[in-house]
Parts: C-alpha cells; structure tokens; sequence
C-alpha cells in the first residue's frame, strides 16, 4: 500500500517523475499513465492507484481494490510513516525472493554446520597427529638412546653355560672370550677392553646355555673385529659353533625376526644363495668372501 500523496492521487500527477522524464512533453496525458491490467488511460476522475516498487498505475477496480480500502489509502498522510501499497505482482515477486532468500539462507546454514563438523574433525585428528607424532617422536629418541647405548656391545650364543657357581661361570666366560679378541687385537683381553660381562636370563637347569652379553671399551673397535673375524671364519675350530650378533634392541631384533621369516620363506620358495647382511637379504654372490690373504673378493 502507498501513501496518499504518492498511490492515490491524480495520474497527471504522479511520484514517479522518472515515467515523466522519460516521456515527450507533448505527449498526450492520458497516455502518459495507462491501467498495467486493462491497459486503458487512468484518467483524473478515476480512482487510481499507484505501486510503490515497480510504479505502474492501476484502477482500483482493477487491482481488486474495495472502496473503504481505498478510502483508508486516500487519508494516508503522504509521511515516511504512511501506508504503502505494492501490485499483486510485486507482492508476488517479494514472496518468491523471500522463499528464495530463505531457501539460500537454509543452504548457508547447512554448508556452515558442515563445515562446522568438518573443522571439529579436522581438529580431531590433528589432535591425534600431534599425539602420535609426540608418540613417535619419543621412541625414535629412546631408540636411538638404547642403540647408542648398545652401540660397543655384542652378545655371544652358545658359550657353555657352566651348572657350578655364578664365579666359576665368570672365569670359564672370561677364558673363551680371552682366546677369541686376543688374537684381534694385540694385548687385548677382557680386563683391559671389555666394560661388562654377564649372561642374560635366569640360570636354568637346561642344556641351551643363556646368551653371554659383552661390552666393549668404546674406541677399542673390538666389536666390529669380533663380528668380522666370525664372517670370515678366522675363529678356532672349537669355537665353530658359537655364534655372535650386535646387541640389537627390541625393535632391531623385532625387524631381525621379520627379516629371517622373510628368507625363510623365500628359499622355500626356491630361492637359493641368500643370506642377511647389513639388515637385507642379498645374494651370496654379490657379498665379498677372503681370499686365503685374509683380503676380501668378490663371490663366485
């Protein structure tokens, strides 16, 4: 609805001074403001009425419009308070955008609850990254820890484990180990080069003797000879099946165990002349053998 001064007044005297602007002044005047439904002239002594969005010109007849209605829109004051009148089809128009507003509006809300639960998610994991990350980041510390822990170690397999006391045990453990670095190493024995000695595990009634740990001086270098001289074969016969390794840690040994299921598997499967070195299963071929100068060669 409109104002008086502006929806009701005489077509000859319109608000919109645009549809006056835009019109030769010797147009006619009953031309200037046609009825949008009938599309005949409102003439002055019409009741006419004009819509305040789209500023088309209408009967009041033909807007549907009773005469009390009418009246009530004549009395407006013409203020910025006063009561403004819209066409059907405005109406109409301000309806469907308003449905399509609100339509919009609800998509928005919905995209931004999305994105909402997707921002709670992605917090999530980053919460659960930065845990597995501290996570992982610890272990990789402890297990550099231990490995350089370890690092001058070895651990010696089936070393008789004498049944007498703990002493007597040691002693028997300091001979073999004597005769096997003596030769490396020129002075070398276990009181001078070793940091440690001791057997791991509880001394048992059993005929399988607990592995024998060995710890180096650091700087001796006894432990890469010790494991060396073992792959070449240069250990007395009598100490042909004892067996030595690096003191490996949980994990190393973990990864030790996959990778000697690994071989296992593959020379059931038909392979043949493979081994583990340097934590992989490679050719014998491929891996130097000493020639009888103690210098290595390459594998036939």
């Amino acid at each position: 609805m409109s104002r008086r001064s502006s929806n009701t007044k005489s077509p000859t005297k319109p608000k919109n001074k645009k549809n006056t602007d835009s019109l030769s002044s010797s147009s006619p005047k009953e031309k200037l403001y046609d009825c949008s439904k009938c599309r005949s002239n409102v003439k002055d002594e019409d009741d006419g009425l004009m819509c305040e969005m789209c500023f088309a010109w209408f009967h009041r007849k033909c807007a549907n419009i009773s005469e009390a209605k009418y009246r009530v829109l004549s009395q407006s004051d013409g203020t910025e308070d006063g009561i403004l009148w819209f066409c059907k089809e405005c109406v109409n128009a301000q309806r469907s955008g308003h449905q399509v507003v609100a339509q919009k509006l609800d998509s928005v809300l919905g995209l931004i609850q999305e994105l909402r639960e997707e921002l709670a998610t992605v917090k999530k994991q980053k919460e659960i990254l930065e845990e597995n990350f501290d996570s992982r980041v610890k272990n990789i510390i402890s297990e550099e820890r231990e490995k350089e822990r370890r690092k001058d170690s070895v651990v010696f397999y089936n070393i008789e484990d004498s049944h007498s006391s703990e002493e007597e045990c040691a002693e028997k453990d300091k001979d073999i180990l004597n005769s096997i670095i003596g030769p490396l190493k020129e002075g070398a024995n276990v009181d001078n080069s070793c940091v440690s000695i001791m057997r791991l595990g509880t001394k048992k009634d059993s005929s399988k003797p607990r592995p024998l740990k060995v710890a180096f001086k650091d700087g001796s270098g006894l432990k890469r000879k010790v494991l060396k001289s073992k792959e070449e074969g240069k250990w007395e016969k009598k100490f042909s099946n004892i067996k030595v390794s690096p003191d490996r840690t949980q994990l190393e040994r973990e990864e030790y165990r996959t990778l000697v299921k690994e071989l296992i598997q593959r020379k059931e499967n038909g392979e043949k002349d493979i081994i583990i070195r340097n934590n992989k299963i490679v050719s014998i071929n491929s891996v130097p053998l000493p020639d009888r100068n103690g210098q290595k060669r390459s594998g036939q």
